[in-house]
């Protein structure tokens, strides 16, 4: 841990790139582990440790910023040291710089290393939430929810895509593509955990069978009628035994293929690629186009709208991860992948809409003139096939809201209530007691509620941040991240064209109720305030304009 502290304290200023040189991360694996020289491929230092005179891989180490650097509030990319051991399982993450002006403190940037920390023990295949900064962490075999961080949900959800999907890559790279390739691990990798009945149910993955009898009857008429002996033998076996899917949706994908096959379609789909996968368990072989001396084949294509679309194989490179009772599902069923080709005259393929599937079934001779081909049809429509397809990631600052709901309710409440109030002027000062108690309620509300519950205060980081946005071009949506702010930036603007600065200065400043609500209770207590000469009052409230002219002067020059 000593080591760890020494390589966090020499990266303590915001970064760009990899800080970490081999020396550091050496010191982080003493004897008998060895780190290896990373490739120009993928920028993560290997783990080896010692077994003889072999050496065996132990883990991966790698900055986030070298693979996915992620801005956060402060528009500008964090860094994490992750481990990843050589099962995928991430077992150490350590904050070692960041850029978030709401956490540049000690206390702040502790706060985000906790946040970093319950990423340990998770695989790339966990499905992630971030809860609210109350709830307890919780991890299953493939879910995990963590607890957020408090006016931070930009800087959590950063830190959150930089490790998920830093980690992802080199998963993916460790598996055999770079890490250019990997297909990152996004939000619209969303699925839920489902068995192969709920997804035959739910027309996922649908089957196709023909029988032997069925076969030889289309076969009937023709030369090749007595080329398949084990089927005429065997009249009610399966010639056909096909399930097919489409594997770009991740309901479909993600529950039936293992992570390296997952990757790897996505990284197709990614590319515009339709990928069908097929478990054929038949005696004729579902293949894309056959020889003609090929002795049984069946060759298989779409339709839709009049339109064919051929299939293209795609070498499949992982292997099936389905939960419960494959009903129906022949022991020996081989995956096959298909990417889906355009059809000849351009337009892709659409799932959402019905479609035909052409099943040619060939039996070949090595005589081109006598192979012999018949057809099958069958139509294939998901249901409802639109709520299937991968999402668009929503903004960062829409779960801010969405958990801060209670808050902001609350908050709307007494801002009503203050509206009323200042509006029926005559109301409150008719009776000097009924503005008192009101006045000293709501200080109480503003203090207690406001500023230490819903960390509601006005700060000057906001304007500074904006600046450096606006200066870098970036777009300003990163303050939406604060719902609370967000509610009293816009009523102070509109009670400003109002009743002027006092709307806030005497009524929503925690910072304010606190020094005035300190004053009540120093009087009751016989201590006198003191005063300063008004020349020297006068004088110091010029100082806080040349605070401001500072802060941002140096936002805009940062």
């Amino acid at each position: 841990m000593l080591a760890l502290a020494a390589v966090v304290a020499l990266v303590l200023a915001p970064a760009r790139a990899g800080t970490l040189t081999r020396a550091d991360v050496q010191a982080l694996f003493p004897p008998p582990l060895l780190v290896g020289e990373r490739s120009a491929q993928l920028p993560a230092w290997p783990i080896f440790r010692r077994n003889g005179a072999a050496l065996d891989l132990h883990a991966h180490v790698f900055e986030t910023i070298d693979l996915e650097p992620v801005a956060g509030y402060g528009g500008k990319p964090g860094n994490l040291l992750v481990v990843m051991d050589r099962d995928g399982r991430v077992s150490r993450v350590q904050l070692l710089s960041h850029a978030e002006p709401m956490f540049t403190s000690p206390k702040g940037t502790a706060t985000l290393a906790d946040f970093a920390e319950q990423y340990q023990g998770l695989t790339v295949d966990h499905q992630v939430q971030v809860l609210s900064p109350r709830a307890e962490r919780r991890q299953t075999d493939t879910l995990a929810s963590l607890h957020g961080v408090l006016t931070g949900t930009v800087s959590a959800m950063a830190i959150d895509k930089a490790v998920l999907e830093s980690a992802a890559q080199v998963a993916r790279a460790r598996a055999g593509a770079s890490a250019a390739a990997a297909a990152p691990r996004g939000p619209n990798d969303r699925y839920r955990r489902s068995g192969w009945a709920e997804l035959a149910a739910s027309a996922l993955v649908q089957p196709w069978q023909l029988s032997n009898r069925q076969v030889q009857a289309a076969f009937s008429d023709s030369p090749a009628a007595w080329r398949d002996p084990t089927g005429m033998a065997w009249a009610d076996g399966l010639a056909v035994d096909l399930w097919l899917a489409f594997a770009g949706l991740p309901q479909a994908g993600r529950n039936l293929l293992d992570a390296t096959g997952w990757q790897q379609v996505r990284a197709a789909r990614e590319q515009g690629q339709t990928v069908l996968l097929v478990l054929d368990g038949g005696r004729y072989p579902v293949v894309a186009s056959a020889a003609p001396d090929q002795a049984r084949a069946a060759v298989l294509q779409l339709r839709q709208q009049g339109r064919a679309f051929t299939l293209q194989p795609l070498a499949y490179q992982g292997g099936l991860a389905m939960s419960g009772q494959r009903s129906g599902v022949a022991r020996d069923a081989v995956p096959r992948l298909f990417t889906v080709q355009a059809a000849n005259d351009g337009p892709r393929l659409d799932i959402a809409q019905p479609l035909q599937l052409d099943l040619t079934l060939q039996r070949g001779s090595a005589d081109a003139a006598a192979s012999v081909r018949r057809a099958m049809q069958r139509p294939f429509t998901i249901p409802d096939a639109a709520r299937y397809r991968p999402q668009t990631e929503p903004p960062a600052w829409l779960a801010a809201w969405s958990q801060r709901r209670v808050d902001l309710a609350v908050l709307a409440a007494g801002l009503l209530v203050l509206s009323v109030a200042l509006l029926r002027q005559r109301w409150r000062s008719a009776r000097p007691g009924r503005l008192a108690a009101f006045r000293m309620a709501y200080l109480v509300f503003t203090l207690g509620f406001i500023g230490w519950w819903a960390q509601g205060q006005l700060t000057i980081l906001t304007l500074t941040s904006a600046i450096e946005a606006g200066v870098a071009g970036r777009a300003l949506n990163f303050l939406l991240a604060d719902p609370v702010a967000v509610l009293l930036w816009a009523f102070t603007g509109v009670t400003l064209l109002v009743w002027g600065r006092g709307t806030f200065c005497g009524w929503l400043c925690p910072f304010g109720a606190l020094q005035e609500l300190a004053s009540r209770v120093t009087g009751l207590l016989g201590l006198r305030p003191r005063q300063l000469h008004r020349t020297v009052d006068r004088r110091l409230k010029w100082l806080k304009y040349g605070v401001l002219g500072v802060l941002c002067s140096g936002a805009l020059a940062s």
